[in-house]
């Protein structure tokens, strides 16, 4: 999970509005990118989002602009904020043609204030391994009286006592 770079969002509005949208399709590819990496996934393939919003005529942009919204709220609660808007609300923006604005200002909120370490305990939480934890949980050595450790518990649960024959 890698945060992304931060943007100011008047800008993306204003250069959107400048190139009559041609901007906000360069941005969208540079966001998708960021978000599958701040995701830890493979959410979007930008070009190939943008080859079918072209193909469509713009039908598929607005799928596309529906599930930015959703992963840029996820992004938020998964790396520990309040997301900035609900994703319904942020994806109507874009129809009064201030999407990127506003999905720029909470992806910053991500960059600037979340945890990206937060989204890989909570996984690990949830049981799943991390790249650096093994996959099964290590078991501790037991401390004998002795001073000296006892290997673990094998495959039925149980402690081996030690013989003094080993």
């Amino acid at each position: 999970m890698q945060r992304g770079e931060f943007r100011e969002p008047v800008m993306t509005l204003v250069f959107t509005w400048l190139t009559c949208g041609i901007y906000y399709y360069y941005w969208m590819y540079v966001a998708s990118e960021e978000m599958n990496a701040a995701l830890g996934r493979k959410e979007y393939d930008p070009a190939m989002e943008i080859v079918l919003s072209l193909v469509t005529c713009g039908i598929w942009l607005i799928w596309w602009d529906w599930r930015m919204s959703e992963s840029i709220v996820e992004l938020e609660q998964r790396w520990g904020l309040v997301p900035k808007m609900e994703p319904a609300l942020m994806f109507v923006t874009n129809f009064l043609g201030l999407g990127p604005l506003f999905y720029q200002r909470s992806m910053n909120h991500a960059w600037q204030f979340g945890d990206p370490n937060r989204a890989t305990n909570q996984r690990l939480e949830q049981g799943y391994p991390g790249p650096h934890q093994p996959s099964a949980p290590q078991q501790p050595h037991r401390q004998l009286s002795d001073g000296t450790a006892q290997d673990p518990p094998g495959a039925d649960g149980q402690w081996k006592d030690p013989s003094p024959w080993e």
